[in-house]
């Protein structure tokens, strides 16, 4: 076994990737490993299979059926401050969060979208997060094992998988790495049917920016947000409401959801 060790060291010094410097180093983890949107979700598997939950204990209601699903995980095919230039941008009428990422949705819970038009772009534009480069080397692994967890955003429309996806299948570093969510309306609004436990906010202490597409109706809900618990850590939260109802709206209610999303956004920051 030491003399194994000894080998490994000696062809680590000897690799021209680790004599780069830091910086560029760190500059390739990121192209490989980060700066992506990551959409996750469940999908239905086997008991057998690696990584599977009962349902009942993802819903936490024994009433469920009895079956079995995995968390399951999609590279958004948007960029990965799609949703940044949306929130800053002046135009009176965007897509729906739901519609902007309609594919990438199809594809995580069906492993293909429904609409054979857009097979092409999801080969093409959306994939599973490649996480070779991080066991290539002990010295690789321990400089970059944690890049895709800090330097990517997370992105959630239920609850109830966010929770598991925290509380279940992650360490303690990995937990503290996330450091961007983004969120739809459903999940933020209501702490009492969010399907997230008070777990998650004690365990993503390195949360820092909190990214919300809501639908308008529920903007008096965010009073009792279940991530008003994560106020000592967020530094960040963009609230976009939407008028789901409408494609086009007018620059007077485009205003007025502002006003109310900058009030969601104190509430959620405990800022009155």
């Amino acid at each position: 076994m030491a003399n194994i060790s000894l080998s490994q060291e000696q062809n680590n010094r000897a690799s021209s990737f680790l004599r780069l410097p830091p910086e560029i180093r760190n500059r390739i983890y990121d192209l490989a490993l980060g700066n992506k949107v990551i959409h996750i979700g469940t999908r239905e598997c086997s008991k057998t299979d690696r990584g599977s939950y009962q349902e009942r204990e993802l819903y936490r209601n024994v009433h469920v059926r009895y079956g079995y699903v995995k968390l399951v995980h999609v590279v958004c095919s948007e960029a990965v401050d799609a949703e940044e230039v949306i929130y800053r941008s002046s135009k009176d009428s965007t897509p729906h969060y739901a519609v902007r990422h309609e594919k990438c949705h199809e594809f995580l819970h069906d492993g293909q979208p429904s609409n054979p038009d857009l097979a092409g772009q999801m080969r093409q534009n959306t994939h599973s997060l490649s996480m070779g480069l991080t066991r290539v080397c002990r010295d690789i692994h321990r400089e970059a094992a944690l890049i895709p967890y800090a330097n990517n955003s997370f992105a959630f429309k239920n609850g109830y998988v966010l929770d598991l996806f925290v509380t279940k299948s992650l360490l303690a570093p990995q937990r503290a790495a996330i450091s961007i969510l983004q969120l739809d309306g459903y999940i933020a609004a209501d702490s009492r049917y969010s399907g997230i436990t008070c777990k998650v906010p004690k365990m993503l202490t390195g949360l820092r920016t909190l990214e919300i597409a809501s639908p308008s109706w529920s903007c008096h809900m965010y009073t009792d947000s279940r991530f008003g618990m994560f106020s000592r850590s967020l530094e960040t939260v963009r609230v976009v409401y939407e008028d789901r109802d409408n494609e086009e709206i007018s620059a007077e209610l485009k205003a007025r959801l502002r006003t109310q999303a900058e009030q969601a956004e104190r509430n959620i920051l405990n800022k009155r």
